[in-house]
């Protein structure tokens, strides 16, 4: 398949890049999910070379291999000035021009590699004049067809602005009865706080077929001695339809169209001081349901009316959506999206 190149100068031809970026992730095989997620990416890097009046961009979309795999690589490329703040650029909340500044920190997190290379003008001589401004890398490989599909489900996460651990984890684990999701938010942010968060997930990991009651009795001791961290668990079971949830702190859990009226969490912190006795709670889970679980860092001043949680996108789609217009620049920030496969 030979490489397809976007020129990309003006609004118009992002929907080009993107369209075809879709049609080209279809025709190797990914899944509808992975799918939406390279046509988001491609959006992003697209819209950046428009929002910052790039010279000579382009998009680059071309099939290459690895891992015994095949892989679509997407390249996005310019004649521009380069990017004197490389580090930050690649950071949620930082932009340049005023806008939320999540297109860089969305590629990285959607794909499964990611390189930029960038030449600020400052920093070139006459006789070294580099051959682009600023060129992105990213690649992501065809599923293996290993994982079960009966969920389709995003994960968008990002660590406090100017950290590089991030005090947020989550975890999702699909079987034969139905799917495992959890959101551990550390206290505060840091080192210490990704170390809480991460003990809690592998604890989540290592119990995955506990009841959630006596699995968050096991997190409070495992957390002993961190800063511990607010968690929220939730199981869904399609086989009975049923969906269970308990969590204790500030990660909130949702489910649409039914509401939240009955997914309360408790406060308090898991690791610290003593557990009141957690309150488990079951609903019906729905055939149509979205179910979105979500730290603090995303404000939860958002509603269904809200144009970023149009249930007629993809739970990539919603969840980008949520992080791009919701995140709190002040938090790390985690928000997962979970919908049963059609």
């Amino acid at each position: 398949m030979e490489a397809i190149v976007v020129s990309v100068r003006r609004e118009g031809d992002i929907g080009h890049a993107r369209r075809a970026a879709a049609s080209t992730a279809g025709e190797m095989g990914f899944s509808p999910l992975a799918v939406e997620q390279i046509a988001v990416v491609v959006t992003e890097l697209a819209t950046n070379l428009v929002q910052h009046h790039t010279i000579d961009g382009q998009i680059i979309i071309r099939m290459t291999d690895g891992c015994g795999r095949p892989a679509i690589e997407i390249i996005s490329e310019d004649q521009g000035p380069g990017i004197a703040a490389l580090h930050q650029a690649t950071q949620d909340h930082w932009s340049s021009r005023g806008t939320m500044g999540c297109g860089l920190g969305a590629v990285q997190r959607l794909m499964d590699t990611f390189d930029i290379e960038s030449h600020p003008t400052s920093n070139a001589t006459e006789s070294d004049t580099p051959a682009f401004g600023t060129r992105v890398t990213a690649r992501k490989w065809v599923e293996n067809g290993e994982q079960p599909h009966r969920f389709n489900y995003s994960a968008n996460s990002r660590p406090y602005p100017g950290e590089t651990e991030n005090g947020d984890a989550f975890f999702i684990q699909e079987d034969h009865d139905g799917v495992l999701v959890a959101v551990a938010d550390g206290l505060g942010h840091g080192s210490k706080a990704a170390i809480a968060s991460r003990r809690a997930i592998e604890t989540v990991r290592q119990n995955v077929r506990s009841e959630l009651e006596p699995l968050l009795g096991v997190l409070h001791r495992k957390l002993s001695g961190t800063r511990g961290a607010a968690i929220t668990l939730v199981r869904i079971d399609l086989e009975e339809r049923k969906l269970a949830h308990i969590g204790i702190g500030n990660v909130a859990t949702r489910v649409y169209p039914t509401g939240t009226s009955q997914l309360v969490t408790l406060p308090g912190v898991v690791g610290m001081g003593e557990l009141d006795r957690p309150r488990l709670n079951c609903m019906t889970w729905p055939k149509d349901g979205t179910l979105i679980v979500f730290s603090d860092g995303i404000s939860a001043k958002w509603d269904p009316s809200d144009e970023a949680t149009n249930w007629d996108n993809s739970v990539t789609v919603i969840g980008h959506n949520l992080m791009k217009a919701f995140g709190r620049s002040n938090d790390d920030a985690t928000v997962l999206v979970v919908r049963e496969a059609d």
